[in-house]
């Protein structure tokens, strides 16, 4: 009988294995690296098998989350904007669009605008050959699934995503509707909006303590602009 540890998939599988064990003597770049070239290795001598085996498929997408790459089959696959059919292109992109906000949301706060999601989604899924409604569309998806809490200011040009629920309040929603840049000096602020110092000071330490703002003297940074 043909010993079941000589075979090819059961060896990619046991090494790669034995590599993660030991992931903890060294550090998360290693350990992130060591998951890319081993799913990537995988994924590339074996797709037949793993499109049969629901368990190595989950297994496999469980460790793409943990260094947010594509959940996809074979994420080094190259994915086109289709101009028919787009229903699952949509909902795929939308997966992914909210797997990578985990990212941003450490970086940047829960709240984030299109043109950054845009940004770090082409720098990190450059397999994905995207137009540009299509990240627009995708979030709509999540916003009418109620995936994500809302979407502020939607328009092409200024959409800010919420990623989590945030009870924002009404001056909260003036100032944010106004903004589109990442920095501004507090008297920017006072004048943009016609506010006294006290009523701009409580809105920013509302935003500050949800962790939309970052606060540096007079200069307040909304990170995830």
């Amino acid at each position: 009988m043909k010993d079941e540890n000589s075979n090819p998939k059961n060896q990619a599988f046991e090494e790669f294995s034995n590599q993660l064990e030991n992931y903890t003597k060294l550090d998360e770049i290693e350990k992130n690296r060591i998951l890319k070239h081993g799913i990537s290795n995988i994924e590339k001598n074996f797709q037949s098998q793993i499109n049969s085996s629901k368990i190595i498929n989950s297994y496999l997408s469980n460790l793409k989350s943990q260094i947010n790459l594509s959940s996809i089959s074979n994420s080094s696959k190259k994915i086109r904007s289709p101009f028919i059919f787009r229903r699952k292109y949509i909902q795929n992109l939308a997966n992914e669009i909210f797997l990578i906000s985990h990212d941003l949301i450490k970086e940047n706060g829960s709240i984030l605008s299109l043109s950054t999601i845009k940004t770090y989604f082409k720098a990190n899924r450059t397999n994905w050959k995207i137009r540009d409604k299509d990240i627009p569309e995708a979030i709509n998806w999540l916003n009418k699934k109620k995936l994500i809490p809302s979407i502020l200011n939607k328009n092409e040009n200024n959409s800010l995503i919420v990623f989590t629920p945030i009870e924002l309040n009404s001056d909260s929603n003036i100032l944010l509707s106004i903004i589109d840049k990442n920095q501004y000096e507090f008297t920017e602020l006072l004048n943009l909006l016609n506010w006294n110092e006290k009523r701009l000071h409580s809105c920013i330490s509302f935003l500050q303590n949800n962790g939309i703002t970052v606060i540096d003297n007079t200069t307040i940074y909304f990170p995830g602009i």
